[in-house]
């Protein structure tokens, strides 16, 4: 390639090279929080944790890979209602935090259903994603690992449900 091709092409990539480091460097450019994600039971989640200092929120985006799934609510018991369905939960395992700062909350809301043959109505999320937080804090607000344990269970409202996944450990990166 001639040189005078080299030089104009140059111009352009010095020019793109700036951008970026500008955008970097703060020039309204946020950098994405770390995440997690990982697929089972027909669900597919993305775990991440924002916010700084002492007190962050962990986040489960929790979203089914076919129309028609639901999952059910933190507030169902852990064994479920008679043994059937599951929480949708995330909890810290280790890694240095020292506590659960407020309850999960689940967006959107979950109804309560009642079906024919149990002892008590289910705590249902609307079919589709839904996502998890929970406050949680750092005994001295560094980055670190943080080892998590997911909890969730997807079915149908005709009764067809997939595997629990119950307790799943992994690691997510705290910034």
């Amino acid at each position: 390639m001639p040189r005078r091709t080299l030089r104009l092409l140059a111009v352009p990539l010095f020019v793109a090279a700036a951008l970026v480091a500008l955008g970097v460097a703060g020039m309204g450019a946020r950098p994405t929080p770390p995440t997690t994600v990982f697929a089972a039971s027909h669900v597919s989640v993305t775990i991440s944790v924002s916010g700084q200092g002492t007190t962050r929120v962990l986040e489960a985006r929790l979203e089914p890979d076919e129309p028609g799934l639901h999952l059910y609510g933190p507030d169902l018991p852990a064994d479920g209602i008679d043994g059937a369905g599951r929480p949708t939960w995330i909890e810290p395992v280790s890694g240095g935090w020292t506590a659960v700062a407020g309850p999960p909350v689940a967006a959107p809301t979950p109804f309560a259903t009642a079906l024919p043959g149990f002892s008590a109505p289910f705590s249902v999320l609307p079919d589709g994603p839904v996502t998890i937080r929970l406050p949680i804090e750092h005994a001295d607000g560094d980055a670190s690992i943080l080892r998590i344990a997911i909890t969730y269970m997807a079915c149908t409202t005709a009764g067809r449900c997939y595997p629990p996944v119950v307790g799943h450990e992994l690691d997510v990166v705290v910034p």
